[in-house]
């Protein structure tokens, strides 16, 4: 290694961690892998990265022949001329942009700039992207900084630094995305997170998102939390989780039969799990007085708005006497009404005897008033 060293084979690059510092190592690279790799002195892993224009490099060595090219690798470390060691820097990002400031950590002359000045969007997590010496002088002109090449790295080679999403906060962001989802309190949701694997986010600030029905409540499932950085990328984590809606809601307090008027003893009110949908359970006793009971409730059984129907004064289709009064003559003729409602409120009528429609206000459920007789 060492005379692949001095003929300038191996490279020697520079770990570099944000918030500057010196370098924590450094690690040995083959800068001639497809020459190793031909000659058959080793199996070198498959590498991957991409520059800011998104061309994709990597290199894989082959492993037939090597017994028969180990004379020829031994001459050719003797042949290959010397060549200049690369100089490459890594640099991991905290949050979604490379800025001046992070640049500057590696490269001095870059706090010239101010430092929150964005240069390019972050790697997607688990991707390096290279910034070439060349990338360097460009970014560099644009903001008329000027900057030597001999003082700069060879390649900047920038990542996303990741962590792991704990437990606690995968519950936590889970309860909040769904609670927003729906306009519930978070209080309401109770996630139970079934055989929790930690997943590895990027650092910095996320927004958690997650488009779950509620349905299947109160029994293990796979939910998706995704989560979004400030540059619009985003990725989808998978959790087994029993999802839990606490609320108010009420249930019969007795056997209720179909037409019935509810009235305030014949419903209480309980609080836990709900068995569904918030939006579908009654919360306030404003919600069920005076509504007809549109089909049979057992005792105890939870009243779903869609078994309840608006008491009405007067029914659609329901025969009435219309009645014009004024200071100097008063009319009656039949009509029929073609809306239901309660008394007081204005619905539309038909007149029998000359098949006009008209608009009355209902005095009770035989009679309503019309300004007209058409």
């Amino acid at each position: 290694m060492n005379k692949l060293k001095r003929i300038g084979i191996v490279t020697q690059t520079r770990l570099v961690q944000p918030g500057g510092g010196p370098s924590c190592g450094t690690i040995s690279q083959l800068a001639k892998p497809s020459l190793i790799s031909t000659l058959g002195l080793a199996r070198l892993p498959k590498f991957h990265s991409a520059d800011w224009s998104g061309h994709r490099t990597g290199s894989n060595s082959p492993s037939v022949f090597r017994p028969f090219l180990l004379l020829a690798a031994v001459l050719a470390v003797t042949l290959v001329p010397a060549t200049q060691a690369a100089d490459i820097v890594r640099l991991a990002l905290e949050h979604d942009r490379l800025t001046a400031g992070d640049l500057a950590q590696v490269i001095p002359e870059w706090k010239a700039v101010a430092p929150h000045e964005p240069l390019a969007f972050a790697p997607l997590p688990g991707i390096d992207r290279r910034a070439p010496k060349g990338q360097l002088l460009g970014w560099g002109k644009r903001l008329g900084l000027d900057l030597q090449p001999e003082n700069l790295p060879d390649v900047v080679l920038v990542s996303r630094r990741m962590r792991q999403l704990t437990e606690a906060e995968a519950k936590t962001e889970l309860a909040a995305a769904i609670a927003e989802r729906h306009g519930l309190d978070s209080a309401q949701v109770r996630v139970h997170l079934d055989d929790f694997q930690a997943s590895p986010v990027p650092t910095g600030a996320l927004r958690f998102e997650a488009n779950i029905p509620l349905t299947q409540l109160n029994e293990p499932r796979s939910l998706p939390l995704r989560w979004k950085d400030g540059g619009g990328r985003s990725s989808t984590i998978w959790l087994r989780a029993t999802l839990a809606i606490v609320g108010r809601y009420a249930v019969a307090a007795e056997s209720l039969e179909v037409g019935t008027i509810l009235r305030p003893e014949d419903f209480v009110f309980q609080t836990g799990p709900l068995p569904g949908d918030p939006k579908k359970y009654i919360s306030t006793p404003q919600q069920v007085m005076g509504m007809t009971l549109r089909r049979h409730s057992r005792e105890g059984e939870p009243l779903l708005r869609s078994a309840l129907a608006r008491h009405s004064t007067v029914r659609r289709g329901d025969l009435l006497e219309l009645q014009l009064k004024s200071r100097a003559i008063q009319l009656r003729v039949p009509g029929r009404a073609e809306q239901s409602g309660l008394a007081g409120e204005t619905i539309t009528c038909r007149n029998l005897e000359s098949g006009q429609r008209i608009r009355a206000v209902i005095v009770d459920s035989k009679h309503a008033e019309v300004e007209r007789i058409p």
